[in-house]
């Protein structure tokens, strides 16, 4: 690591390009001591020179229970795929303008937060549940929801639940239009 960070401070500095300016993190992790393989330590462990797995905890997926769920059309494309994907499922959903006073509410926002679109479309965020539908729904490819900040924690279990009935993995992102990534790449 110690060499890597001289190479990259090096590039920085002679191409003066922000794109190539080194992390701070690995500076941390030179005075630190922490260069790697050499000293057993650094953005991962190691021992004899071999990189330690660590076990992974991993939480039991909630399970879903069947209960209302109503789809934003606000992006009809987007919604589009989200419904396919719960048919798909054999998911039956509510089809009105509004969601019924119990149902999930599933927004698929582009370019903003799950807190603007339940705002802009006057849902109750308590039950606001967003999905990231920018790269496919697609069996396998994880899935990323993101509630509101007021989304109760029974409403996103079964979120979660619903999203990963199919044995896709689920992450769950808090809310920040900043993460998703139709901030980076530009919609049409």
């Amino acid at each position: 690591m110690c060499s890597g960070v001289s190479c990259r401070e090096g590039i920085w500095q002679f191409y003066d390009e922000p794109r190539f300016r080194p992390s701070p993190i690995t500076a941390v992790l030179l005075a630190g001591g922490l260069l790697g393989r050499r000293s057993g330590a650094g953005f991962y462990e190691y021992e004899n020179g071999t990189k330690v797995q660590t076990p992974v905890d991993i939480q039991p997926r909630p399970k879903w229970e069947p209960a209302p769920v109503w789809i934003s059309s606000r992006n009809p494309t987007e919604a589009g795929r989200v419904s396919d994907l719960l048919h798909a499922c054999g998911i039956e959903f509510e089809t009105g303008d509004k969601p019924s006073d119990n149902a999930l509410v599933i927004v698929t926002p582009l370019g903003r937060d799950t807190t603007t679109s339940a705002v802009i479309d006057l849902l109750d965020a308590t039950r606001v549940v967003a999905v990231d539908t920018l790269f496919g729904l697609d069996k396998g490819r994880r899935r990323v929801i993101m509630p509101t900040p007021a989304t109760k924690e029974d409403v996103l279990a079964r979120a979660e639940a619903l999203f990963g009935l199919d044995g896709t993995p689920v992450s769950i992102i808090r809310d920040s239009g900043f993460l998703w990534a139709s901030e980076f790449w530009p919609v049409s």
